[in-house]
Parts: C-alpha cells; structure tokens; sequence
C-alpha cells in the first residue's frame, strides 16, 4: 500500500471510530456502504488523486459526528436516509468513472471538478442535517462541524488540495498521451478500451478538434497530438476513410446525460452536462430525422427561438443539445411573485408569428408548456419545434401512453385529422393561454386583475372552434397593441431594460443636480444619414468639469432578420452613439466642435468601427426588429464623464452601417447630473 493509501486508511479508521460509536443499525447502514467507497477509491485508476480526496473529506465530516440522543425518532431517521443516500450516490459516481473509457474521461475531464465538489456539498450538507436532527446538546459537535464547514483557513486548505490533486492526476493523464503517442502498440491498447464503432470515435476526435481549431474550445498540447494520432490510427485501421465533421457535430464521448428534466410530465428534454455547463438533450430516433431538425433549427434565426448548441447523428440514440432551461411558463409564473404576464403572452405569441410568417410557414406542432422556456429574466424562448412523438427516440409502452395522455389536453380537437396546422398552434396557444390565467387566478384570488379581460379574449379568439375562424399569431398581436397604446409601436414587452437608473447617491443632493432632456419622434436612418436626434442644454455647474453621472434611456431596433442576410457572426451594425459638442472661441466667432476621444481619452475602447469623435452608447440587438427600451449609466469613473466640460452638450446620433442595415428610433431620454 502506498504511504497515500496508508494515509487515507488512517483518516478512515478515525471515521470508523466515530460511527461505531452511533447505535446500530445506523452504524452499520453507513460504515458498510463507506467501507464500498474505500474500496472503489483503491481501485480506481482514473483521476485517481480527486477521487481520494474526495474520500478523504468525507471520512473528515463523518468523523465529525456524534451519538443521537433521541436515537429512534421519525426526524433522526430522515436524516439518515438523507446521508445514506448521498453516500450511495457517492459510490456510484466513483464506480461510473472507473468504467469510462479513456476518451469520454478525457472529453468530460471539465466536468469532474463539478461533480466532485457537488457530492462534496451534499456529503457536508447530510452531516450537518444529522446533527441538527440528533439534538446534541451535550456537546458542540454541530458548532465545532459548522465553523470548520464555514472556516476561510479551511476552505483555503481544501483548495490547495484540491489543486494538488487536479495537477496530479492531469499529469498522469498527459503522460498517458505522450506514451499513447510515441508508441503504436499502447495507443491501439488505448483505443480498444472505449469499446465503440470506429467511426462514431474518429467522429468524436475530429469534432473535438475541429472546435479547438475554431477556437470555441481550448485543448493542451498533448490532447491536440492524441486526437491526430488517434484519427490517423483509425483511419488506417479503415483502409484510409475519413468522416465529414459538421460545425454542430457532438458525440456521447463529451456528453453527460442524466435526467428528464421539469415538472411538466410532456417533457421530453433530458438534462446533462457538456463542455463543463448544464445542457439539455434532446433524444431523436435516428440519424435522418436529427439531421432533418438541425437543418430546420439552423434556419431560424429569432431570439424566441432557443438556439441549437449541437447534435451527434452517430450515437444510439442520436440528440440534440439545447441550452439549459429548467423554468417552464407555467412554472416561472408560480415561482415569480410579480411575473409580467403580458410580456410572456407578447413573447410567446411573437415567438409564434416568427414561425408562421416563414417562407413556407413552420409549424411548431406540440406548443404545450414544457417546450416555452423563460429564464430568470423573464425571456422567452420556443423549443422543439416541428418535433413530435414519431421523432424522439423510442420508449416502452407505460411511457409512450403516459406521454401520449400528457400532450393531448394541449391539442387541437382536429389535430389526428388534419396534422399540424398553423391554426391547430393557435388552439393550443390559446390552451397554454387558459393554463397561464388559471396560475394567475390563484395569485390574484382577491378579484379581477389588470388585463384579466385582454387575457380572457386573446383565448377566445384562439380556441374557437372552426379553424379558419381562429385568429393569426398576427392578429393577436394587433390586438394588444390596440389595446396597450404604450407598445403600439411593437415592442410587445419584449426585453427588460438594460440597467436601472439609479437615485442619486445619499448626501449629495443637495450639492448634485439632475436635468433631463427627452424627444420622442419615429426616425429611421441608414449608413449614409448622420443626424443629431437629440441634444441636451449645455452642461452647467460649480466647476469646469462638473459633470458627474449620464443616464440614457433610448428604444430602438434594428431592420430584423427578414431584411438582411447577414449571420450573427458578422455582427450587429445599427447602434445609437454620442457625440460632445465643445464651444471654441476663434477669430471668426463662436464654434462648437465635437471632442477628439481618441485625444482625450486615448486607449479607451468607444465602440466598434466609429469615428474618433464618437462614443457608443447601445448597440441594437442583432437583426430583431422588436423595438427595446435600453437604459445605460455612464457613472463619475467613466472616462466620456471625466473629458466632460462645462458648456458641453451631449449629442444622440441613431447609426447604421453597411448595406441593408438600418436604425429605427422612437424616443430617447438624457439624464444629466452635475454638481453645483
């Protein structure tokens, strides 16, 4: 035995010790399955340093622990069963690493760190829940087991180790690949190990590094000569196939999966773990329908549209990553104490028209609550779309009814008829509608509350009976306009405000003051018009540079995806910038000039591709012709505040650049404070 091993071997005696002081059968339940822990920890091979640390916390924390008093009881028990099941847990995570292949252990090494500092935490956590539940008042144990779960020193220590212990076992592995390089013999050894089709492995290591090269994942040197060592080796194995690599491909060997995810008994998404970040996965029946739906999802370029992360056509069941959404519309609107119910009707309902108002249209098929994501900020996104049962991959009988029954209460009555329709999206809309007004009903069970009505006709006018009566995603639209006069325009709620402007600062009001200027007027410019949309009175105050804080709010889009061809990548070019225009006496008179920031503020970064004497302030969203109300701070630390002069003005240009891109502006507001 190694002095490592001889060392952890002391550390879990002294856990012995303490749990055979707690009566049985609690004593025996936790030291078997501890005993099975230490035994996986010595066999493992595989990032073998973590996995011992590991071990070694938990036999710390569980040296912690002292006798129940009220040994028995329903509370105590509970708290068994929860640290029993941890440690199982435990053991079954250790158990899985050790039966990965090298690759997948190599592929998903980010997401070991996570793993094991989790099992870390609920370990720490089921300790502490069974002293609180044992009553020991006796003694301090649960004080003693708090201040060292909470201590800095300790968690400095902790650290270190668990650095030592990365380091070490990266070493390890690093020194696997050179071998694994330099000698034919031990990289076929290597390769024998994952145990998969040749090809499905090629398709992995080329994905991997086609992504490296594209600089979306960063690998080390030694990983970068394996994979190329290993293609090469397979390739040769196959008489010199190769395998065509597509930007989105993905295969299992990176992949994690783990459990279906949400509340919503329809949901088909299952969560897991990619690229050391929390994923969804979508299984598909086979590689020609997951191919199908890339191309599809591919093509749909709208915010409301959840974005496709990737996809494996090679895997048994090939999927779809999608990005992590635990929070269904019905769930935020229970969770969310003052949810904007408007907003997710307009965003749903945008999301809605996006898809109908294709060339030809898209059909979303199963719009239910499970596949209407909202995040924390109250965002909405679409999932699935098109996706029905025939394409996922296939499940047992219980299953599939049990699926079945779930989907159809949110269903067109003509649906097993006619297929999916846009007019069958609008019945089931309207169902979805009618489920987020009975969650908004028990919220506000007092009475009637604002926009109860608008929200009660929207889902008439979605669930009537005869297809060609319902309305269009369209319409519904035009009806909250017309009755919201505030979004007429189009914004629809469709995005939270950028930041909040601030009151002024406690103590400084009376030396501080705000004056505001605003202009609301409908303006579209293109990349040849340069115009100032608003200008502020020039700045006033108690110093030369007196300025101290700007605040702007500015609602703007640009032209959207439906009038440029233009990718993400290429960016977004239709902003709103600013301009100070000086007053500069000369010997012909009076002059106002616009500052130099590159003179005044060298090496300040002011915005992408703008002349010296202009400074952005927002930057439209990427070709989405929703108009969005920005509010931006520059504080007293902000460069543009510091080259500020007294008798300045501040100047608001909308901007566009390129062909096909424009700017379109309905108001903007200056919140100027100086100080007296």
């Amino acid at each position: 035995m190694s002095d490592t091993l001889q060392q952890l071997q002391t550390v879990f005696n002294l856990a012995l010790q303490a749990l055979n002081a707690i009566p049985e059968p609690i004593s025996s339940v936790v030291t078997g399955i501890v005993q099975e822990i230490w035994d996986a920890v010595q066999q493992a091979n595989q990032n073998k340093h973590q996995l011992r640390l590991l071990f070694k916390r938990i036999c710390e924390l569980l040296s912690s622990l002292g006798s129940p008093q009220n040994y028995g009881d329903q509370v105590i028990q509970k708290a068994v069963n929860v640290l029993v099941r941890n440690l199982e847990n435990v053991l079954k995570f250790i158990v899985s690493e050790q039966r990965k292949s090298f690759l997948k252990t190599m592929l998903t090494a980010d997401d070991l760190k996570l793993k094991l500092e989790e099992h870390e935490r609920h370990i720490s956590n089921a300790c502490l829940g069974f002293q609180n539940a044992a009553l020991l008042s006796a003694n301090r144990k649960l004080d003693d087991l708090m201040e060292r779960v909470n201590s800095h020193a300790e968690a400095q220590a902790a650290t270190a180790a668990r650095q030592l212990a990365l380091q070490q076992d990266l070493a390890e592995k690093l020194q696997v690949l050179r071998d694994a390089v330099t000698s034919t013999a031990f990289l076929d050894e290597l390769l024998a190990t994952v145990q998969a089709d040749p090809v499905h492995m090629m398709t992995a290591m080329e994905a991997v590094l086609e992504r490296e090269e594209s600089g979306r994942t960063r690998l080390r040197h030694e990983e970068i000569e394996f994979l190329r060592a290993g293609v090469r080796r397979l390739s040769a194995q196959m008489q010199g196939k190769r395998v065509k690599i597509k930007s989105w491909t993905v295969t299992g060997f990176e992949v994690e999966r783990g459990f279906l995810l949400g509340s919503d008994v329809s949901s088909t998404i299952r969560v897991g773990r990619w690229l050391g970040k929390v994923v969804n996965i979508l299984e598909m029946k086979d590689a020609e329908i997951t191919t199908e739906f890339v191309k599809l999802w591919k093509s749909l370029r709208s915010t409301r549209v959840q974005v496709l992360l990737g996809a494996s056509t090679t895997d048994s069941p090939p999927f779809i990553l999608l990005p992590y959404a635990p929070d269904n519309v019905l769930d935020y609107l229970a969770k969310n104490p003052a949810p904007d119910y408007l907003k997710l009707v307009s965003e749903i309902t945008r999301g809605l028209d996006y898809l109908h108002s294709r060339d030809p249209p898209v059909v979303h098929g199963s719009l239910r609550p499970g596949v209407v994501h909202v995040d924390p900020q109250g965002n909405v996104t679409l999932s699935c779309i098109g996706i029905h049962r025939k394409h996922l991959a296939p499940t047992d009988l219980s299953t599939t009814m049990q699926l079945h029954n779930a989907l159809t209460p949110w269903q067109a009555p003509e649906l097993p008829a006619t297929g999916p329709t846009p007019a069958a999206d609008i019945y089931s809309l309207g169902l979805l509608l009618s489920g987020m007004l009975t969650v908004l009903l028990r919220k506000h069970a007092r009475g009637p509350f604002d926009g109860e009505a608008l929200l009660r006709r929207l889902i008439d006018d979605c669930l009537r009976p005869a297809p060609d009566e319902r309305a269009s995603a369209g319409g519904l639209l035009r009806v909250l306009a017309a009755t919201h006069p505030e979004v007429r325009e189009g914004d629809m709620f469709t995005a939270q405000p950028s930041l909040v402007v601030d009151p002024l600062p406690e103590g400084v009001a009376e030396r501080w003051r705000l004056v505001y200027t605003r202009r609301e007027a409908y303006g579209v410019v293109n990349e040849q018009v340069d115009v100032i949309y608003v200008s502020t009175a020039p700045i006033d105050g108690g110093s030369d540079a007196p300025l101290r804080r700007l605040s702007f709010e500015v609602r703007c889009h640009d032209q959207g995806k439906d009038y440029t061809t233009a990718e993400g990548r290429d960016g977004a070019w239709a902003w709103v910038e600013l301009a100070l225009s000086r007053p500069t006496v000369t010997d012909s008179g009076l002059q106002h000039n616009e500052v130099n920031f590159e003179d005044e503020c060298p090496g300040v970064f002011r915005g992408h591709m703008l002349d010296s004497t202009r400074w952005e302030v927002v930057r439209c969203p990427f070709a989405d012709d929703a108009p969005k109300t920005h509010r931006i701070t520059f504080d007293h630390q902000h460069p543009l505040i510091r080259a500020a002069r007294k008798g300045d003005r501040i100047q608001l240009y909308p901007k566009a650049r390129f062909p096909g891109w424009f700017c379109f502006i309905y108001s903007a507001e200056i919140h100027v404070v100086t100080e007296y």
